[in-house]
């Protein structure tokens, strides 16, 4: 037994030096050994290496860039969304009830999907709650509301440019009969997405909007008189902070504006502003807006 193994030490040994110079020479241009015995004497790591897969970030939600107005934009297949708004006059501070009991502040809040592909034709179809709160037993949850809905679909191939057709109330309940629209409103806006001093490190997202509409968009006097006639609204936005933005917007009879925040790192957006801040319909009111995006 000891000279056998002392026989294949020896051939081990002699072999060896062989396979080295036989490899040397194919790194250096000679014939070196056959590629099925240069295979043998290739060693493998004992340790494969594992690939690392970085998993790239969802960017942070941005703020919205309209403020009191629709957007020639919509929700399509794919996307729904849920938002709560608070309003109070400017007045009264930020209350639900005064002082003798009387509602001067009430929530609402909309529901809404989308259906359909935006750059051929889609829709959107939402349901407003227009009370959350009660007045004596009057009023209350889910006593008074409407369904609205629009067509919308973009214009252009890089998709900044939007228009819609809607009607923010073909469908309203309410617990008194008197209290429902005269009429259903019914609008077309178009909306385009702008970014502005695109050379700088940080280029501003901006919006601006134009479109015309009956019912709420009707000036004062049209609605002092009874008239349906139309009217013109527009509005203007521009995000000057990665989380924060500015709008403002004529709805054909008030002015408002407001900022729009975007506190999170999930798709929750607010709006903080002012409606009917000239006082022209009645009196100034505090609006806080929440909403909440989904895609799936």
């Amino acid at each position: 037994m000891n000279k056998i193994f002392k026989k294949n030490l020896l051939i081990k040994a002699f072999l060896l030096p062989l396979v080295v110079f036989s490899t040397s020479q194919a790194h250096s241009g000679g014939e070196g050994l056959p590629s099925e015995v240069e295979d043998e004497f290739t060693l493998t790591p004992i340790i494969s290496p594992v690939k690392t897969e970085t998993k790239s970030e969802k960017p942070a939600p941005s703020p919205g860039l309209g403020f009191g107005i629709p957007s020639g934009f919509g929700a399509g297949s794919g996307s729904a969304f849920i938002g709560i708004s608070y309003g109070v006059p400017t007045v009264d501070g930020l209350t639900f009830y005064d002082d003798d009991g009387k509602k001067v502040g009430d929530g609402s809040m909309n529901v809404g999907f989308g259906i359909g592909d935006s750059s051929k034709l889609a829709g959107e179809i939402s349901i407003g709650i227009l009370s959350m709160l009660c007045q004596d037993g009057k009023s209350c949850f889910g006593s008074d509301g409407n369904i609205g809905g629009k067509l919308h679909r973009t214009l252009n191939e890089k998709g900044d440019l939007a228009i819609s057709l809607g009607a923010s109330n073909f469908y309203e309940w309410r617990e008194t009969e008197s209290d429902k629209s005269s009429s259903t409103t019914v609008y077309s806006a178009i909306t385009k997405n702008l970014t502005l001093n695109n050379n700088a490190e940080r280029p501003l997202p901006a919006q601006v909007t134009l479109g015309v509409g009956n019912g709420t968009f009707r000036s004062k006097g049209a609605q002092d008189a009874g008239s349906e006639d139309p009217n013109i609204f527009g509005g203007f936005g521009i995000g000057f902070l990665p989380r924060v933005s500015f709008a403002s917007s004529w709805n054909g009879n008030s002015l408002g504006a407001g900022f729009g925040l975007a506190p999170f790192n999930f798709p929750v957006t607010m709006t903080v502003g002012l409606n009917d801040i000239t006082e022209n319909m009645s009196e100034t009111k505090l609006s806080i807006n929440a909403s909440y995006s989904i895609s799936f």
